[in-house]
């Protein structure tokens, strides 16, 4: 059964996220705060700035702190994983959005407490 609608465009899913981030910064206070601190924030960003064609987040940080040495061949065990989630976590803190870093750092620690616990991500 086809409904009769036309398939959205890259244009009309833009539009559909910048709204729902403008429904967001609308939320009372403790709504909004917690939205911003959360995951689907950050999901929404990426949408919306892959969306516009923007760079992402890893490739505007290492911009701004361009020290990244890239991994030798091999392998990654937890340590050199843990190592690059340490820096991400340090070039987090070049960001203007205070809330978005204290996302990311919450992220990179989870992660690391699991590899430090011998689990897996995901």
């Amino acid at each position: 059964m086809s409904s009769g609608l036309a398939k959205p465009t890259k244009e009309d899913i833009l539009e559909l996220m910048k709204y729902l981030k403008t429904i967001a910064a609308a939320l009372p206070d403790d709504k909004r705060e917690a939205f911003m601190k959360s995951g689907a924030r950050i999901s929404l960003e990426y949408i919306i700035n892959n969306l516009e064609g923007k760079k992402g987040l890893l490739r505007e940080l290492t911009e701004k702190k361009p020290s990244f040495k890239t991994a030798q061949s091999g392998g990654i065990d937890g340590a050199r994983l843990a190592g690059t989630l340490s820096y991400l976590g340090s070039l987090s803190g070049s960001l203007a959005d205070r809330e978005l870093v204290s996302v990311l750092n919450l992220k990179v620690q989870d992660i690391m407490l699991q590899i430090q616990a011998g689990g897996n991500h995901g």
